[in-house]
């Protein structure tokens, strides 16, 4: 079998020590190759055994945590609204383009969750007003009813 020599790139027998060509010792170059892929497959053996060992990073969430998240993820990520809740307000208003939501809470009630939404929109007078909405919502995240209207 043959080999370059890394001094000259002059192609020489596996089995020579020195290259014909520059004198270059041929069984150091073997030796680094030989220990060069060594320690890669040692550094990639290492590297998975740390990255298969350790525990997930991601830590198991409580079921209170999951609860919470799932309630979050019924409102907007953008503002924290409640969609259909919000559609259903904007249809009852004299001037939907009023509308401007400013904060919505929630409660947790196990079997639904109720909603208490602050909003600010114009009345027919053309005058700036804010109210809450308070609204109950199945564990599907979807509208059950509006229980109170406040001003």
């Amino acid at each position: 079998m043959k080999q370059k020599c890394s001094k000259c790139n002059h192609e020489v027998n596996k089995d020579m020590k020195n290259c014909p060509n520059c004198d270059a010792d041929l069984t150091k170059q073997r030796k680094i190759a030989t220990f060069g892929c060594l320690g890669f497959v040692l550094i990639a053996i290492i590297i998975g055994i740390w990255f298969f060992s350790g525990e997930s990073e991601t830590p198991q969430l409580t079921d209170a945590e999951k609860r919470v998240q799932h309630i979050e993820n019924c409102l907007s990520a953008w503002d924290g609204s409640h969609p259909e809740l919000e559609e259903r307000i904007k249809s009852s208003l004299n001037d939907e383009e009023s509308y401007e939501h400013i904060e919505t809470r929630y409660l947790d009630n196990d079997s639904s969750i109720t909603l208490i939404t602050k909003f600010s929109a114009k009345n027919s007078f053309g005058g700036t007003l804010k109210k809450d909405v308070i609204a109950e919502i199945n564990n599907n995240c979807e509208l059950i009813e509006i229980i109170q209207w406040y001003e």
